[in-house]
């Protein structure tokens, strides 16, 4: 009878979890419809300008690395954004591709300097979108009704924890590729076509699957580093752990293929229109990719939000973390550094109890800068 009823709720609790999944979308729906003022505002104040930026800073990259470029110019496989992520505005990816671009040029060091400072820079854009759009989300999911403003000021208390997640995201994202980077040497060696043209085809193969875990597993860890006390590889430790091979075909692979396609059909009516003026095209994409990066954030948030209620576990936004994290030398900050944010918490108060114990009694000037020095020390 015991093992019946077991039986019997492991498949109601199934079922339930199937329309979970299939109310992600609804709810998606409902939220932003209900509050679409507020995601209207963070696209046209936030994402938007983002984009744009980002637009400039891959176009200015890629102009200045076509002049150093080798004749005939190659065209790298790794360069291919649909085998890395279907969304150009991924700043792994985008950093993944000027790399490689940069390897391609004559100027190796140069160029390759470049694409990193233009990586850093995109990348510090990108956590802010991605910080206003969880905020907004889990706020909205929690019940809670943020404004605008809330939104704006949440962003800079904990976008350095993105950054290092952000960091960290380079280095999954470099070796999940690696194998484009052989692809890319062997387009320049002497080797039959056929062997070539096999081996491409099994490495592009393998970096879009590939793809396909290191692009979800990064927005999970973002939202990770956002609502919890996880950065860098706890992030991403985190977030594996949070994708079983259920919850992963359930939820991750339907909203991948959901992004993808929507990526790809933007990407493909943009190629068809274009009419030779990268102005032209460099337009219709943002104005056609700002939204899916925003609802890209927003669905990847879903995502993490119904995780965490399939397992049961509490869903807060340490949004004040100054406040999260008091106690005697508990944390050294991961946010926003110089903000208050690296608080060695509890000592500056320890100091002053410290000092005001000692007035009270009967010391000398020397005996009390002596004790002073020795209850003031930081134990290892």
């Amino acid at each position: 009878m015991a093992i019946s009823t077991i039986a019997m709720l492991s498949k109601a609790q199934e079922k339930e979890t199937e329309k979970s999944v299939l109310d992600v979308a609804e709810e998606i729906r409902k939220i932003v419809t209900e509050h679409r003022i507020l995601f209207l505002r963070i696209q046209l104040v936030i994402v938007l300008p983002i984009v744009v930026m980002m637009t400039l800073s891959d176009f200015i990259f890629r102009k200045f690395a076509s002049t150093l470029l080798p004749v005939p110019t190659p065209r790298p496989l790794a360069y291919n954004h649909n085998l890395i992520s279907f969304c150009q505005f991924f700043p792994p990816a985008q950093a993944f591709r000027h790399i490689h671009l940069a390897f391609q040029t004559t100027q190796v060091t140069l160029a390759l300097t470049v694409a990193v400072a233009v990586s850093w820079f995109n990348l510090f854009l990108s956590v802010h979108y991605i910080a206003a759009n969880v905020y907004a989300v889990v706020s909205l999911h929690k019940g809670e009704n943020p404004t605008f403003m809330d939104v704006l000021q949440v962003i800079p208390k904990l976008r350095g924890r993105l950054m290092v997640t952000g960091y960290w995201a380079f280095l999954f994202i470099f070796a999940a590729s690696l194998p484009l980077v052989i692809y890319d040497r062997m387009s320049s060696a002497a080797i039959p076509a056929w062997i070539f043209f096999l081996f491409g085809n099994i490495i592009a193969g393998f970096s879009l699957v590939a793809s396909f875990v290191t692009g979800p597993i990064y927005q999970v860890a973002n939202c990770i580093a956002f609502c919890e006390e996880k950065t860098g590889p706890s992030a991403y430790m985190k977030s594996i752990d949070l994708f079983d091979r259920k919850l992963f075909l359930k939820a991750s692979v339907p909203v991948e293929l959901f992004l993808r396609g929507l990526g790809s059909f933007v990407y493909t009516a943009v190629a068809v229109v274009d009419m030779g003026s990268y102005g032209f095209s460099a337009v219709v994409n943002m104005f056609f990719n700002s939204p899916i990066t925003q609802l890209t954030v927003v669905c990847w948030t879903f995502v993490y939000i119904w995780i965490k209620e399939y397992q049961k576990e509490g869903l807060e936004i340490v949004s004040t973390p100054d406040e999260q994290f008091k106690g005697q030398f508990q944390r050294v900050g991961t946010g926003r550094q110089g903000d208050q944010d690296v608080e060695f918490a509890g000592l500056v108060d320890g100091m002053e109890k410290k000092l005001e114990d000692c007035a009270e009694l009967s010391f000398s000037p020397l005996e009390l800068v002596y004790m002073f020095i020795l209850t003031t020390r930081i134990s290892p």
